[in-house]
């Protein structure tokens, strides 16, 4: 399995009352070989809800996306 598929990324979602939910990312995860999540946290989070997504790099201005550094 590719490395980029095995990553995920953690967000702590925030309602802001009446409008879209704000999506923070708090942090990391990685897939493991025996199907089970490492997570490392880079913030608090507030809630104590976190949602756990695969990995999508950031688009940025000008189109392109932009890797992590490691």
């Amino acid at each position: 399995m590719d490395d980029k598929k095995k990553q995920k990324t953690v967000y702590s979602v925030h309602d802001r009352g009446g409008g879209r939910p704000y999506w923070m990312r708090v942090g990391h995860g990685w897939e493991q070989k025996d199907g089970s999540i490492k997570v490392r946290l880079d913030a608090v989070p507030s809630t104590f809800e976190l949602h756990i997504r695969d990995y999508q790099p950031a688009p940025q201005a000008n189109g392109h996306t932009q890797e992590p550094s490691s």
